[in-house]
């Protein structure tokens, strides 16, 4: 059996009998008791969010009046968030008790909520007021999404975090195939803005079940398993990340300069979570610009009909909600690694079918393409997007965990607007089944770098650890 030896300073030494690839099922073991809690509270915020998405650009448009141009600045402020605080949330997070955080966010988002039905009926309501509340709205969906992730690990166990995150994904997903039609059925005997009354309770709701169901406060400043305070997997040489202190000094918390500048240090120290992090980045700009070009390509050139539209949006809700309770049994028994290294490589080959679809007239041919590739993309993403989450949970000290997923946001999230209009303005110069090809391309991409990094485990100490925390 050949041994893994550390090839740099600084390393950990793993056990002799340690097998990074080892696919063995694991031992069941019962998940902890705050999971359930943690699941119950993200389809509780999910829901919301669903409700708040239909609902809100009703109330500007019957309510205000608003025209396209107001409401695709309404929508912008509710996202800008992610582009300007992810990182402040970050250190925020990795600072203070998550749960009470988490709390607070959404009493603020419950209160942003609630003033917009309680202005409208009291004739008081302005198109500026609905848009600081949007504002306020998406600050607290961004740190609430941002804190949940923080939280699984340490809730779920960092060996189960990927399977965890797949289970979180199905519960979010199946909260977002009902949220469309509660939405429909409180517009048919309330207003729009007084059904924002629901989304505030369901926020609510959610704080308070996370906060009262047995979810643990995260430790701060909790050093990571396998590795050393503040170490960054795979670094050149000792960690370039700040190690705390013995004694008193690690207990005080890093100012904000300095805590951002140690999460930036071990995420870019940290080759495979650097990697999965552009990886991710590069899967969201494909979707970016497939999503900029496809509703014109099915419609126009491929002559779908509105009911069509619809039929292959129903596909994609299912398939995803299929797809992330499938990898959480995956990612219970196998490597996560290798679960995203498989699941990219289904979801880039099923990206095909799409571009495809348009080789011959009729829906006869197009229809099937199309479902096709709706089905296995969809099925399959959630797969490679928990399986690279395993990795960062396996890799990064709980103490860091905000830091390490705010700027995996950041870079993966951020430039979402610009590869929006990159795939729209490449629909119209090149035309959409070109662009479709690019967009292929990029998932191709993407594949390449999912398993040169499953490779890269095999014959790194990291590879190891997230070996060992995959079968534990």
């Amino acid at each position: 059996m050949d041994k893994v030896k550390p090839d740099r300073p600084g390393k950990v030494e793993p056990q002799r009998d340690a097998k990074p690839t080892d696919t063995t099922k694991p031992t069941r073991r019962p998940w902890a008791p705050g999971l359930r809690s943690l699941l119950v509270a993200a389809g509780l915020g999910a829901t919301s969010s669903g409700i708040l998405n239909v609902a809100n650009d009703l109330v500007a448009v019957l309510a205000l009046n608003a025209g396209p141009q107001q409401i695709g600045l309404l929508n912008a402020v509710e996202s800008l968030a992610f582009l300007v605080f992810s990182v402040p949330a970050g250190w925020w997070l990795d600072r203070v008790d998550r749960r009470r955080a988490l709390l607070w966010t959404q009493a603020l988002a419950t209160l942003a909520l609630l003033s917009v039905p309680i202005a409208w009926l009291m004739g008081l309501l302005t198109f500026p007021h609905l848009v600081i509340a949007s504002f306020f709205v998406g600050t607290a969906g961004m740190v609430w999404a941002l804190g949940l992730g923080a939280l699984l690990p340490s809730v779920a166990g960092r060996d189960r975090a990927g399977a965890a995150f797949a289970r979180k994904a199905a519960v979010e997903t199946s909260a977002s195939l009902v949220a469309p039609g509660l939405t429909g059925l409180l517009l048919m005997v309330l207003a729009a803005p007084i059904a924002l009354f629901f989304s505030a309770f369901l926020e609510a709701l959610a704080g308070l079940v996370l906060w009262r169901g047995g979810v643990g406060a995260a430790r701060k400043g909790a050093d990571g398993e396998g590795l050393a305070p503040g170490q960054a997997p795979d670094a050149a040489g000792p960690s370039n990340a700040a190690t705390p202190p013995s004694g008193e000094a690690a207990e005080q918390p890093l100012g904000f300069a300095a805590g951002v500048a140690e999460g930036f240090r071990f995420v870019v120290g940290s080759r495979p979570i650097l990697l999965s992090t552009i990886n991710s980045a590069v899967l969201n700009a494909s979707l970016a610009m497939s999503a900029a070009v496809s509703i014109v390509y099915v419609v126009r050139q491929l002559g779908f009909s509105p009911a069509l539209v619809g039929l292959q949006g129903v596909v994609i809700g299912f398939s995803g909600l299929m797809g992330s309770i499938l990898a959480a049994k995956l990612l219970d028994r196998f490597n996560g690694l290798k679960v995203a290294a498989v699941g990219i490589t289904v979801a880039a080959a099923g990206s095909v079918l799409f571009p495809l679809a348009s080789l011959h007239p009729g829906l006869g041919w197009s229809l099937p393409f199309v479902l096709g590739y709706s089905l296995l993309w969809n099925a399959s993403i959630v797969s490679a997007n928990s399986g690279l989450f395993g990795i960062v949970a396996a890799l990064t000290p709980e103490g860091l965990m905000g830091r390490v997923q705010s700027f995996r946001m950041l870079v993966a999230l951020g430039p979402l607007p610009i590869f929006g209009l990159v795939g729209g303005f490449l629909g119209e110069r090149i035309g959409a089944v070109p662009t479709l090809w690019l967009v292929v391309g990029l998932a191709f991409v993407s594949v390449s770098m999912t398993w040169s990094l499953w490779l890269l485990s095999r014959r790194r100490p990291w590879g190891v650890i997230v070996a060992q925390k995959s079968a534990d």
